[in-house]
């Protein structure tokens, strides 16, 4: 673990998840209905288009194989001794890249799930607890399953919760917000995509004043 992961925390897991939200619902309202981030539901829907004969299955194939590409390209570059808020000042660029040309839809959606590879491989663990930032199924999952286990300990259950619940809630609270306030930025800024830019480099920044 780099000591910027280990510094990574609650802030940081919240505006990543509030980042993928965000992407994500701009990849399946503006897009196609296509994830950008949750591979999960673009693996089901790849199975049902194929058997459907239906061609959207290229978008889902697309997008599955180029997020997939993100986190390789993520796993290389931290081999390669690349800091991890310089990570997210690339894929912060890359959103203004995506923003400041003049893409094809279909690129601009693969381009957004190479985004989110790049920053699901980026990190993983904040503050040592491992939670992943562009899917919150999982984390939903040991959520209610932590606040099951908190219910039955105050009954005098032997039943130990694990002590990251509030990390656990805060990405999933974020995520949904970031699908809400990706609405409200398409319908009220030219730009969009810059808002979620500038909250990577947030983070790059505050990775390295924890890191001083």
């Amino acid at each position: 673990m780099s000591r910027y992961e280990d510094r990574a925390g609650l802030g940081h897991a919240a505006i990543l998840c509030l980042i993928a939200g965000f992407v994500d619902a701009v990849g399946y309202l503006e897009h196609g209905q296509v994830f950008t981030a949750n591979m999960t539901g673009n693996t089901v829907l790849l199975g049902a288009t194929l058997v459907k004969g239906d061609w959207l299955a290229v978008s889902y194939l697309a997008t599955i194989a180029v997020f997939t590409l993100g986190i390789a390209a993520s796993t290389l570059l931290k081999l390669a001794g690349v800091a991890l808020p310089v990570l997210f000042v690339i894929a912060g660029g890359l959103l203004i890249g995506i923003t400041a040309t003049d893409l094809p839809g279909f690129a601009v959606l693969c381009s957004l799930a190479f985004v989110m590879g790049l920053q699901g491989g980026a990190i993983s663990s904040f503050s040592g607890i491992r939670l992943p930032t562009v899917v919150v199924t999982s984390t939903l999952v040991n959520l209610v399953d932590g606040l099951v286990r908190r219910g039955l300990q105050r009954g005098s259950v032997p039943a130990t919760p694990p002590a990251n619940l509030g990390h656990l809630a805060a990405a999933w609270i974020a995520y949904g917000i970031g699908g809400g306030v990706a609405v409200l930025a398409q319908s009220h800024l030219a730009l969009p995509l810059i808002v979620p830019a500038l909250l990577y480099g947030g983070v790059a920044v505050g990775l390295l004043k924890r890191t001083d």
